[in-house]
């Protein structure tokens, strides 16, 4: 079993924990979707197109590297590329693009991102998820922004198992023409608490910046907000941003 299930009790003294991938486990969305990788090796040959962009998604949402790229930069960061993937030293362009992209997403934040596929168990704040729906399953409180204006609204959740309480932060797929008025799928953001969530919590992830598809699990995320976790509302991907 790859997952690790020690975790704490959630209370707001503690640091908050999250089942991790083993330290030999890579986790990336490549080719067949979001699996996971004994080695650095198996994941590349995985790599359909621009491995410069798959490396760097690589690295920015596994612990393991981010923990890297924190404590030894860029150059310890790429020696240790080159020890588990000895053969892209023959792809000299590829790690000078991958260089330039991670030189500009530094510094990271001092927190954990990992990815994980959507039916993956994670334990937050001591409970057990099953995955992304069962987060969803536990959603209380909903928010999105309409006509500028932060707007928050209550629902009742389908599950209470765990005294566990989430927001989502959601934004509907763009509509371009009238055959996406029907597409009732939404880039979703989730706060996830033991303990009711705040308005005020979900407007303030709200202002945090984004780069793609409606993403705050980012290096600007708030570190007071974690944990949050995002999907992007289609495929087998999701990221977890936690205390480290």
């Amino acid at each position: 079993m790859w997952l690790n299930q020690q975790s704490g009790h959630g209370n707001g003294s503690e640091k908050q924990k999250v089942a991790k991938v083993e330290k030999t486990d890579i986790c990336a969305q490549l080719k067949y979707g979001t699996r996971h990788y004994s080695n650095l090796q198996a994941a590349i040959k995985d790599v359909d197109w621009w491995l410069e962009y798959k490396l760097f998604s690589i690295v920015i949402y596994n612990v393991q590297y981010r923990d890297c790229l924190r404590r030894e930069g860029i150059e310890g960061l790429m020696a240790r590329l080159l020890k588990e993937a000895p053969e892209l030293a023959e792809k000299k362009d590829v790690l000078e693009g991958l260089g330039e992209r991670l030189q500009k997403h530094l510094p990271l934040a001092d927190f954990d991102i990992q990815c994980y596929r959507i039916k993956d168990v994670v334990t937050i704040l001591g409970h057990e998820f099953r995955g992304w729906q069962d987060v969803r399953d536990h959603v209380d409180l909903m928010g999105t922004i309409r006509r500028g204006e932060f707007d928050a609204f209550s629902v009742k959740p389908k599950t209470t198992v765990g005294g566990m309480h989430v927001g989502c932060l959601y934004a509907s797929y763009p509509v371009f023409d009238s055959y996406d008025l029907s597409d009732d799928r939404t880039y979703d953001n989730y706060l996830i608490r033991n303990r009711p969530i705040t308005e005020a919590e979900l407007a303030e992830l709200a202002k945090v910046s984004y780069s793609y598809n409606y993403n705050r699990v980012n290096e600007s995320l708030p570190r007071h907000l974690l944990p949050v976790l995002y999907y992007s509302g289609e495929g087998d991907c999701m990221l977890l941003a936690t205390e480290s």
